[in-house]
């Protein structure tokens, strides 16, 4: 499968003046022949746009959350990201992509919200793609592609110090009761936390495949491939141990 044949490009390709999470990265992952993890938030008009921060600041200066801005908000010269792009929407990424990669898509779903308006507009977008696969550290949003559409491929994020998955993996009951609800494919785990003994249980007793995050040096591939991980997502480096484990 080539989720996890040809390593994930962590918010696209970027650097070198290339933004994270931006067409940019985004295509020049599509020309390196990588794989793209993004991530994607809901703007007030319900399109669906790309960014991990809940708020515009780090990246363009501008104070807003993304929840509280539109499509057309996003052409103002004050929320352009630092290459003069706007922010994308998800829509014009899967154009871009068309298949020519796996996209790895991450869910900024707050724990706190109930409604699940996120994952629905996603789940329209990417019907019948199997090329783009989700993940979410809220098992909210994996329980809904589990209930409403079991044929998209979806993972949990985690990483120890998250409260919530601390207990998951060292409560049995906590632990069962949440994956068997869940029933991801695969764990995308904190390569930072690894390795992990109770990781090795969790993927041992549930039959869930291995992606780590985020490996930005030689030190946390060879680690990746000591620990098992079936594909890395990576930033700052080329993943050339990964690519050519086999």
């Amino acid at each position: 499968m080539a989720l996890y044949d040809i390593p994930i490009a962590h918010r696209g390709l970027h650097g070198n003046g290339i933004p994270e999470n931006s067409m940019a990265a985004f295509q020049n992952a599509v020309e390196h022949g990588y794989n793209i993890e993004l991530d994607v938030r809901i703007l007030k008009d319900g399109n669906v746009a790309i960014s991990h921060d809940l708020n515009m600041k780090r990246m363009t200066g501008a104070n807003k959350k993304v929840r509280y801005l539109t499509t057309d908000d996003l052409k103002q010269d004050k929320y352009r990201l630092p290459n003069g792009e706007s922010l994308p929407l998800f829509s014009d990424v899967l154009d871009l992509v068309n298949g020519k990669s796996h996209i790895v898509c991450e869910l900024k779903h707050p724990p706190w919200m109930k409604n699940c308006r996120l994952e629905e507009k996603v789940y329209k977008m990417i019907k019948g793609k199997p090329w783009v696969v989700i993940e979410s550290f809220v098992p909210l949003s994996v329980g809904w592609f589990k209930d409403n559409a079991p044929e998209v491929t979806r993972g949990i994020l985690s990483s120890v110090p998250q409260v919530w998955y601390l207990k998951l993996i060292t409560k049995l009951v906590d632990r069962d009761k949440a994956l068997r609800k869940i029933v991801p494919n695969f764990l995308a785990f904190d390569i930072n936390c690894l390795p992990n003994e109770q990781v090795v249980k969790v993927l041992k007793d549930f039959n869930l495949d291995l992606l780590v995050w985020t490996v930005n040096s030689t030190e946390k591939m060879k680690r990746a491939l000591d620990v098992g991980a079936k594909n890395i997502i990576f930033e700052d480096i080329i993943p050339d141990l990964f690519i050519n484990r086999t």
